[in-house]
């Protein structure tokens, strides 16, 4: 027969658990990932007698996690996403406040230096323009040398970032391999009852971990849970963990790349996203190294054409002008795992074409392809190969697979150097002179002779343009010895007239007999042609065709500013999102505390009811032993 004091000593108990699990509910409610937990009962089996099935009182069948697992995936998520756009907007607001530095930057910079330029033109003669020219132009190169030291400090506390994350990814996929294997036991010992507090924990640790990087999950059979990262590494699998490791990048040692700590070390930077570390790893790739590819551009377009311009030149002693400043060549970094004897060479042809890209060439065992990073566009054959104003050769033999990383322009604002220090070195006057005869007829008008080739060793010869009779035609004469350069050339006025380097125009109709020299310019130390040309360049667009270097600069910081903003805008929008996801699991697993009270009362109600139960139980017994006695 069933047992009045057992089936209340039954209900005691289940209740006393069930007390236990709502005060443990009520002690976690600050704890962070804690899940409520709520007490299954479960009616015990009832006897059979003659008159029916009778009760046997109540169990609790099990201690289950109140949660949502559509709740919690989107809480994870949310943290990942809310972690990468915090990161990158912090990374994105250090570029922008670097490189808008106001009155003190690059900008304000080459103003100065093209004024000076200017103050030049005004006075050519004076050595004091030529010595402040000089001064401008150094700030200048400092100017650019300090925006590429703090973007390289920058890009070095990249690497070290990249370094304390990964530390950090390995040290969470410990935790959660040994608490995987907590699990594993505790379920067996527990035949098959989940472990609640270890399951809070598991998953507060892949919270942690999706805050620095993006995982998937996948929970097996016996409990433990499966970790993945990247295009499907397991990070962690049953009970172990394979943690990650940083080393140099095969392909740009200048960068630390995030390998699988397994045999091979594959390499899977690229493919890890999300969190911290995927902030990172983009700002890094896409953000920074954009923003010194923009600045080395505007360096090495800004040298490359002022040199030109001041080769055309004449200095102050007569000679022709030389390079204005010198300027680095293109990088070029062979692979670590290239296992052919090629070799990589890249110049600068044409710095006006120049992009703010860098470029990769990957042989495949039968071509080339030489790809643009920036945007994907890539072109294959044998080589050379002349893309955006570089010129890449290539010389010995590939092997199927080689790489090689080609930066034009990345490290230009670090290399660009001033090139002359002496004041008279500054080539204001142009190499090459003109005027009329003073007995000329027509009214043919000589323009300024323009040095187009500096490098023709006639540039500075003394030549004659004669018209012929009737004037429809000129021939162009050496004068020191007399031979004629051409003959019978065709008179159209104001169309340019090249020889020996230079070039001129007439305008007007000159007449029959009428004379135009071209001499050297010795002693034309007043002269201010080539000074105004000089600085005449910073107005012209010569980044790309289509924009001056002020423009670029404007475009750099610019750019650098609005991906900061939208950063900001996005950490907002992401730290929102985060709110409500929490908030939303909260109100599913979050420890309610009036609620918790009710449960409290009830319980207590019934632990008290099944007191009184077994008092009824223990009185009829002492009733029945007395009748017994009698």
């Amino acid at each position: 027969m069933p047992s009045i004091l057992n089936t209340g000593l039954s209900g005691l108990l289940t209740f006393q658990r069930a007390l236990a699990v709502t005060s443990h509910n009520i002690s976690n409610v600050h704890t962070d990932g804690y899940t409520r937990q709520r007490s299954e009962l479960e009616s015990n089996i009832g006897q059979a007698t003659p008159q029916g099935f009778v009760g046997r009182g109540v169990h609790v069948d099990n201690v289950l996690r109140v949660g949502d697992q559509f709740a919690e995936a989107r809480l994870t998520d949310a943290i990942t996403d809310n972690g990468r756009t915090a990161e990158f907007a912090a990374l994105a607001g250090r570029l922008d406040d670097l490189l808008a530095a106001g009155d003190v930057g690059l900008g304000p910079l080459m103003e100065r230096f093209f004024a000076s330029a200017q103050e030049l033109a005004n006075d050519p003669a004076d050595p004091t323009p030529r010595r402040f020219m000089l001064s401008e132009a150094e700030s200048l190169v400092s100017g650019f040398h300090f925006l590429d030291d703090q973007i390289g400090t920058l890009a070095g506390e990249l690497n070290t970032r990249v370094e304390v994350l990964v530390a950090d990814v390995n040290g969470l996929a410990e935790d959660i391999a040994r608490i995987n294997n907590a699990i594993v036991s505790s379920t067996g010992f527990a035949r098959g009852a989940p472990p609640n507090d270890l399951l809070d924990q598991r998953q507060a640790r892949i919270n942690d971990l999706a805050a620095l990087i993006s995982v998937q999950t996948v929970e097996q059979d016996n409990g433990a849970l499966n970790v993945f990262i990247g295009n499907g590494q397991g990070l962690v699998v049953n009970t172990t963990a394979t943690p990650l490791t940083t080393r140099a990048d095969p392909r740009d040692p200048s960068l630390t790349a995030v390998a699988m700590d397994s045999p091979g070390q594959p390499i899977i930077t690229e493919q890890l996203s999300g969190g911290s570390l995927g902030a990172v790893l983009d700002f890094r790739r896409d953000g920074l190294a954009d923003a010194r590819n923009a600045l080395g551009r505007i360096a090495m377009v800004l040298g490359e054409t002022f040199n030109a311009q001041h080769r055309r030149g004449m200095d102050a002693d007569g000679n022709l002008g030389g390079d204005f400043f010198s300027l680095g060549t293109p990088a070029v970094t062979a692979a670590g795992t290239n296992a052919g004897a090629a070799t990589v060479s890249a110049a600068v042809v044409g710095a006006s074409a120049l992009a703010a890209s860098d470029y990769r060439l990957d042989f495949d065992g039968a071509q080339f392809t030489l790809t643009r990073l920036a945007d994907g566009a890539a072109q294959t054959g044998p080589g050379p190969f002349t893309v955006d104003g570089v010129q890449v050769s290539v010389a010995g033999a590939a092997a199927a697979g080689d790489s090689f990383l080609i930066r034009p322009v990345a490290f230009a604002a670090g290399q660009i150097q001033l090139a002359i220090v002496d004041p008279d070195a500054v080539a204001a006057a142009d190499p090459v002179t003109g005027e009329a005869a003073l007995g000329n007829l027509g009214d043919g008008i000589l323009s300024a002779p323009a040095t187009l080739d500096p490098a023709n060793p006639a540039l500075r010869d003394s030549v004659d343009i004669r018209f012929n009779d009737p004037p429809a035609t000129f021939d162009v004469v050496d004068v020191l010895s007399g031979t004629p350069l051409a003959s019978g050339v065709a008179f159209t006025a104001g169309a340019p007239i090249a020889f020996n380097g230079w070039s001129v125009r007439i305008d007007g109709q000159p007449g029959a007999g009428d004379r135009f020299r071209i001499e050297d310019n010795a002693g034309g130390i007043g002269d201010n042609r080539n000074a105004l040309a000089l600085a005449a360049l910073q107005v012209t667009p010569t980044v790309e065709g289509r924009a001056t270097f002020g423009e670029s600069h404007a475009e750099l910081v610019g750019a650098a500013g609005v991906s900061a903003r939208q950063a900001g805008f996005n950490a907002e929008a992401r730290e929102r999102l985060l709110a409500d996801a929490q908030s939303a699991r909260d109100t599913v697993s979050g420890v309610n505390l009036d609620e918790e009270a009710v449960d409290l009362t009830r319980y207590q109600q019934a632990y008290q009811a099944m007191a009184r139960v077994i008092d009824t139980s223990n009185s009829l017994f002492g009733e029945l032993l007395a009748v017994v006695r009698s």
